[in-house]
């Protein structure tokens, strides 16, 4: 196994892969509202994983060149089985191993980089953020999307969920990550070279008005706690009984009509 992964809170066994593509299929409209790509033709994006966001924009952006960088062989072979399989994709990507503190790019290579849900996993995010900065050609632009845990609530109360999140943030803490980067964006970007610097937080606030929506994202929050679960279940960090209670109060969660789940994410744009 690649040693990277034992320290990721999700996982890295092929259902975990798959899920990914799944979940940004929700999540993708939401975090693209705030990133401009239209004028873009290389872009850099800095631990790509399975190529969710790679595939996203290729989709979306037809005149990007998207170069993906993880630390993680098991997360680019993925990469590569779903990039290969759509055709207009071809001669349209490159995908390296690599450490994103120690880009293997010469300065200014990029017009624009990309990060969505990496500094969380990472011990220094500043410098991953720097060397990110580094390779950005002047004009050129740096989007970061995070999380803030702290920010998730929840109707009807659920004391198992509840207490799973606190254990959950604990042993992210634990791997060397943070669950809560994304309220430092703004901090940490301000200290680099900048011309524009726009931070923004997006809420997802879905209740009875919005049923489709709230069942969707309860589906997501179940496939998100339960990957990190087999984590934490594995390091001894919760039983399986434990998890199951939580996992029967997210899906009570998302049957009950009365229910509401709100969470916001944090975002940064930053032009050189």
């Amino acid at each position: 196994m690649d040693k990277s992964s034992e320290k990721y809170l999700h996982g890295f066994s092929s259902e975990e892969q798959a899920k990914l593509h799944l979940q940004n299929d929700i999540l993708g409209p939401h975090i693209y509202e705030f990133i401009r790509l239209d004028q873009v033709s290389r872009m850099l994006e800095i631990g790509c994983g399975t190529g969710a966001q790679m595939r996203y924009v290729m989709q979306n952006y037809p005149q990007v060149h998207i170069t993906g960088i993880d630390l993680s062989a098991e997360q680019l072979s993925s990469a590569r089985v779903h990039l290969e399989a759509e055709t207009a994709f071809t001669n349209r990507y490159a995908l390296r191993q690599g450490q994103g503190n120690e880009l293997p790019f010469a300065t200014a290579s990029f017009d624009c980089a990309l990060m969505v849900w990496v500094l969380e996993h990472v011990q220094n995010p500043e410098a991953l953020i720097a060397e990110t900065h580094r390779v950005i050609a002047p004009g050129g632009w740096l989007y970061l999307t995070e999380v803030f845990n702290n920010s998730f609530q929840h109707y009807p109360q659920s004391p198992a969920l509840e207490d799973f999140w606190s254990k959950m943030g604990e042993f992210q803490e634990f791997l060397g990550g943070n669950g809560n980067v994304g309220i430092r964006l703004g901090a940490m970007c301000a200290k680099l070279e900048h011309t524009t610097l726009e931070t923004r937080a997006k809420t997802l606030y879905f209740d009875a008005a919005f049923p489709r929506q709230r069942t969707e994202i309860w589906n997501y929050w179940i496939d998100l706690t339960e990957s990190a679960s087999r984590q934490m279940i594995a390091a001894g960090k919760i039983s399986s009984s434990y998890w199951q209670k939580v996992r029967r109060e997210l899906a009570q969660l998302r049957d009950d009509p009365s229910s509401a789940f709100y969470y916001s994410f944090i975002q940064c744009r930053l032009q050189r």
